[in-house]
């Protein structure tokens, strides 16, 4: 008999397993005193997908003809989050996908809304977020910074289901960052309990 385990369940597995679907905000923030507030973007159904993709160069040196430990090197990523929204709501729509208020046309009882060419500073959140609860009780936040909604907007309205709207926010560096080469992307994992 090795002694080697046959399992990699824990003391900790049932306290660190990510349950339910989470919740989406936009501009999280924290502050001593007050701890997190922000706004939800809406009630989801079939929940969401967060994405941190890192790219790899593998630098090639004559004579190696494998990978070489020390010679891949981060050199992009691409961070985004989609979030299935249940909710059809005004700002949803319009921040989604960039309209503005057409405020020459009047039709009583409605906001009328048409599509700009250009994405200003003010399309831009100060970030999105999950916000994510363990089977501790304890949450994980994942926040991208600079966040700009993406994508494109599909309905499947069906009887006898609900219509869901997805939407995709992306993570995006800002000129105030030291260097452009990676993503503002900050997760939040709660620390352990003391273990007596």
């Amino acid at each position: 008999m090795s002694g080697l385990k046959t399992h990699g369940i824990t003391a900790n597995t049932p306290k660190e397993i990510l349950l339910g679907a989470g919740a989406y905000y936009k501009n999280l923030k924290y502050a001593e005193g007050t701890g997190w507030t922000g706004k939800i973007l809406g009630a989801t159904s079939g929940g969401g997908k967060v994405t941190i993709e890192p790219e790899y160069m593998d630098i090639e040196v004559d004579g190696a003809t494998v990978k070489v430990k020390g010679l891949t090197k981060k050199v992009a990523e691409v961070a985004t989050m989609e979030v299935n929204l249940l909710e059809l709501n005004e700002a949803n729509i319009t921040q989604a996908l960039h309209m503005k208020e057409d405020t020459e046309t009047v039709v009583e009882g409605y906001r009328v809304y048409k599509s700009v060419r250009d994405i200003s500073d003010e399309d831009y959140f100060d970030n999105v977020a999950f916000v994510g609860t363990l089977t501790s009780g304890k949450q994980v936040i994942i926040i991208f910074e600079n966040a700009l909604l993406t994508g494109a907007m599909e309905l499947e309205p069906k009887n006898k289901e609900v219509s869901t709207f997805t939407i995709t926010a992306e993570c995006t560096a800002s000129f105030e960052q030291d260097d452009l080469e990676h993503l503002p992307y900050i997760i939040y994992y709660p620390e352990a309990d003391e273990t007596v």
